[in-house]
């Protein structure tokens, strides 16, 4: 009887795994069951509701209507090729005759791609073909920037908006909306920690200051 080595145990070890994993997979995996099963149990548990969202959308209402029931194992370059091409001229659900946006096909194609790459790793495909795909050129726009003097114009006209002081931070420091919005009180540095300034801040006095009026502000903190 011929011996055993510790490679061969191992060797046949990895066969016996890759027939159970084989046998617990459908007899034709579609492009759209593995792309349906690789966003629920891969990438959601670690994405934000709202990027998943996204995601999910991808997938409803362009990759799985047209590359859906494609067999997962068959799926070419020339199949992704032409699957973006069409987004390019036809992609928009609202105006069929419309194209989707370039940034928007690039996101599509970057989802099947990642998607791939994970059935290549767990050997449900032999290589991943999108990426032998191109995507199509970013879409380049230019920028309509303020003058100084537009911007002037814009905070002297919006003194008495509620919203002046996050003008003013937008404009002055380049941040982006999202950040303005979302910026706490306790990120705000007047020059006193706001714990200290809740006890020393007159609140009765303060709320007679005309708006926006830092300078009135600041002579009432100096008393």
């Amino acid at each position: 009887m011929g011996k055993f080595t510790q490679k061969g145990i191992d060797s046949m070890e990895k066969k016996k795994v890759k027939i159970r994993v084989n046998s617990t997979r459908p007899e034709s995996e579609t492009v759209g069951q593995w792309m349906d099963l690789w966003l629920e149990n891969y990438v959601r548990p670690s994405i934000r509701q709202s990027t998943y969202e996204v995601y999910r959308a991808y997938l409803d209402n362009h990759l799985i209507p047209k590359l859906g029931e494609v067999p997962l194992d068959e799926l070419s370059a020339s199949d992704i090729q032409f699957f973006l091409r069409d987004l390019q001229y036809h992609g928009n659900k609202k105006s069929p005759e419309k194209g989707l946006s370039s940034s928007t096909i690039i996101c599509i194609r970057n989802l099947l791609k990642s998607s791939l790459e994970q059935a290549v790793y767990e050997e449900r495909i032999p290589r991943n073909p999108a990426r032998q795909t191109k995507p199509p050129k970013s879409d380049t726009k230019e920028m309509n920037v303020l003058t100084q003097d537009e911007v002037t114009r814009f905070l002297q006209n919006s003194t008495e908006n509620s919203c002046y002081a996050a003008y003013v931070l937008t404009l002055t420091t380049g941040v982006r909306r999202g950040e303005v919005l979302g910026l706490p009180w306790r990120s705000v540095f007047i020059g006193l920690p706001w714990h200290e300034l809740d006890k020393r801040l007159p609140w009765q006095n303060v709320v007679k200051l005309p708006l926006w009026d830092t300078e009135a502000l600041k002579r009432m903190l100096k008393r």
